[in-house]
């Protein structure tokens, strides 16, 4: 059913939702983007990761070192005894000249000499003849920007800058033959927030719109558009983690750092579960030859039930502690023993003895019997879940 055009009261209100859920969308656009340079700072996440979230997000890229490569034209004058010799030094002279001009970490990579032309203007001296060579250059330059485009335009500056700086040749850097900036040929540089953080996505002004359906309009797209953006970036960055693209810094856990960009930057924190440390001891009789070839079968014997392969349903990941205790030979073959943690998250409940029946379905699979297992339990607490999904979660 179709609202009266005017209704001023209930247009001005939904503008004013509207207008709150962009501020709220610029609001986090500018504190993800932040945390996720100082992510890269601390070692967290790699910048290439980091670059290919904040491009997904519509958010300009960190600063990285860009290569970028260009073919123009250099001509240089000299007295010689003839073109060959002329040509030989522009070939000589254009790498140190660039490098003198542009710095240590540009360069020239090739000289293509296309003319070296006799001046007859100038005057001869015996055999000494003045030339202008003409040669196209393959160079590079590196430049620090956001993007791709970012840094061809800075090399476009930078050329400029090149060309007032040489001395015994010229370029013309208005008149490429080719530029373009490599993808893969960049480095990471030193990052500060102060300077390479903010970005303020730009908030126009605009008037309420007059009619009430599109006060109605505005205030959903900017609804939807919000919450697109806060959807897309959790699950981004749980398939981070899950993919272990995040790293942990310290003596502080992955899923605990991704918890914090997400509640720092205004997001809701990740999942919470009752989290439980398992430890069983496993131990085998195994009929083998020698010590080694034992621990080789009883891996292959328990291969199924380690953690970081949970049956469907079982709340169980791994934590880094599995060792072999002993190996030792005794009566009808050699003694194995195992001690490996599990670790078990329940998000619904707080039970030690259900955190050990999951671990004794988990061993099921590999068939030992109830006396070769011991189990030990410590529980670690509400934390953030290490099981988590990108679709859900």
């Amino acid at each position: 059913m179709n609202e009266p055009t005017g209704n001023p009261d209930k247009i001005t209100s939904l503008w004013a939702q509207a207008e709150a859920d962009r501020a709220e969308l610029a609001r986090l656009k500018t504190g993800v983007r932040r945390r996720m340079l100082l992510a890269v700072r601390l070692g967290v996440v790699d910048i290439e990761r980091a670059c290919s979230m904040l491009s997904a997000w519509g958010l300009p890229q960190l600063p990285r070192r860009w290569a970028v490569s260009c073919e123009l034209l250099a001509v240089a004058r000299c007295w010689q005894t003839g073109a060959d010799r002329a040509i030989k030094h522009i070939r000589d002279i254009a790498p140190e000249q660039w490098q003198q001009a542009a710095g240590p970490d540009d360069s020239v990579h090739t000289v293509w000499p296309l003319e070296a032309r006799f001046d007859p203007a100038a005057i001869a001296d015996n055999d000494i003849r003045a030339y202008v060579v003409t040669a196209r250059l393959g160079a590079c330059v590196w430049v620090s920007a956001e993007s791709r485009q970012a840094a061809v335009t800075q090399a476009r500056a930078r050329l400029v800058q090149i060309q007032h700086d040489l001395t015994e040749m010229t370029i013309d850097a208005s008149v490429l033959e080719r530029i373009e900036a490599d993808e893969e040929r960049t480095r990471p540089q030193p990052l500060r927030p102060p300077r390479d953080a903010p970005h303020r996505p730009p908030m126009p002004s605009l008037p309420p719109p007059l009619r009430l359906a599109d006060a109605i309009r505005a205030q959903r797209r900017a609804r939807r558009e919000l919450a697109e953006f806060v959807r897309d970036i959790r699950a981004r960055v749980i398939a981070a983690l899950s993919d272990a693209e995040v790293h942990g810094r310290g003596h502080r856990d992955p899923h605990d750092l991704v918890d914090w960009f997400m509640v720092s930057s205004g997001l809701a924190g990740l999942p919470r579960s009752q989290q439980f440390a398992v430890t069983a001891t496993v131990a085998m009789t195994i009929e083998a030859t020698s010590a080694e070839q034992a621990r080789s079968l009883s891996v292959q014997m328990l291969a199924d039930s380690w953690p970081h392969y949970p049956q469907p349903g079982l709340p169980i990941t791994f934590s880094d502690h599995r060792s072999v205790a002993e190996v030792a030979a005794g009566q009808g073959g050699f003694q194995v023993v195992w001690r490996v943690t599990y670790l078990v998250c329940q998000r619904a409940h707080r039970s030690a003895a259900l955190a050990k029946e999951a671990v004794r379905l988990q061993l099921d699979t590999a068939a030992l019997r109830a006396a070769d297992v011991s189990l030990e339990v410590a529980e670690l607490g509400l934390r953030p879940d290490r099981r988590l999904d990108p679709y859900q979660d």
